[in-house]
């Protein structure tokens, strides 16, 4: 009896299981031990998004679009692959020795960080 009692049991509740997946988010880059991911890619792309949406109207904003975010995460992977080889070499550099050197180009270039942003 208590056999019957566990099989109608189960009978109820496996039904209430959803029979399919739901792809919340997707890989689609790894590189080396980091994975890249759709989110990870649309955040990060955001801002030109809507550079490229306020200068492309259809039916070139969608080639535009699609040629930007392939160029944007080759990008993400060229700089994961550089920041990867300089973990293994030891190698460290703070934000604001990035800022400084940008500050010190576009100076010399008579470039605003604005304008350049």
């Amino acid at each position: 009896m208590k056999k019957f009692i566990v099989w109608v049991l189960m009978a109820a509740v496996l039904p209430a299981q959803p029979l399919y997946g739901e792809i919340v988010d997707r890989i689609v880059a790894v590189v080396g031990d980091e994975i890249i991911t759709m989110s990870d890619l649309n955040q990060a792309f955001e801002p030109y998004r809507k550079k490229i949406e306020e200068t492309y109207r259809e039916p070139e904003l969608g080639r535009a679009l699609a040629e930007s975010l392939a160029a944007f995460l080759k990008r993400l992977i060229d700089a994961s692959l550089i920041e990867q080889e300089a973990k293994k070499n030891g190698i460290s550099v703070k934000d604001e020795e990035v800022t400084a050197v940008i500050k010190d180009i576009l100076g010399r270039k008579n470039i605003s960080m604005d304008d350049f942003l």
